[in-house]
């Protein structure tokens, strides 16, 4: 057996050793950075601007930057017949997951999911019998879709008779009380 070689107390290895840069390296970044910090504060001044722009425009930021992530981390694959294997199965499970839990119908989406048109754009106008524009609301256009129980309900509620010869015609609701 070899001798053994003892090291004293104060020069123990306390751990991995910490190692520190240059100064040349941080005089380098600092100066890079410096440089390029207006540029970066500048860009994100035009997204924060960009995002309010589309956002008022009904472009909901975090679909966005989730659809985003999904096609850039298509393009950015080293396979693409893989990353397409990929895609199409979370966009499958996305679909089926998303009847599962029934999440069109919570959002009350029924015809208006998929409205084209120009972003914040008013879909076209049906023509009515008269040829004229339909100028109903949206939500009382989609096919099915009407305020007579809305409005009956309204006349129970108030007391009022859609009957014309009743108490109270549906047609003075809300108009105050007759001198």
């Amino acid at each position: 057996m070899g001798k053994r070689t003892t090291i004293e107390a104060d020069k123990q290895p306390t751990g991995k050793e910490i190692r520190t840069p240059a100064d040349s390296t941080v005089k380098v970044f600092n100066s890079t950075f410096d440089d390029v910090k207006g540029t970066i504060d500048e860009a994100n001044e035009e997204l924060k601007d960009a995002a309010k722009a589309a956002k008022g425009k009904h472009l909901n930021l975090s679909a966005f930057k989730h659809v985003k992530k999904l096609f850039d981390s298509f393009h950015g694959a080293k396979n693409e017949s893989i990353a397409a294997e990929k895609l199409a199965a979370y966009l499958a499970n996305f679909d089926k997951l998303r009847k599962y839990y029934k999440l069109d119908e919570l959002a009350n989406l029924q015809g208006r999911m998929f409205a084209e048109g120009e972003i914040g754009g008013a879909p076209e106008r049906e023509v009515d019998e008269d040829g004229e524009p339909d100028l109903r609301p949206t939500h009382l256009r989609q096919p099915g879709a009407s305020a007579a129980s809305v409005v009956q309900d309204l006349a129970t509620k108030t007391g009022a008779s859609v009957n014309p010869d009743g108490p109270a015609p549906i047609d003075q609701v809300g108009r105050g009380k007759p001198h």
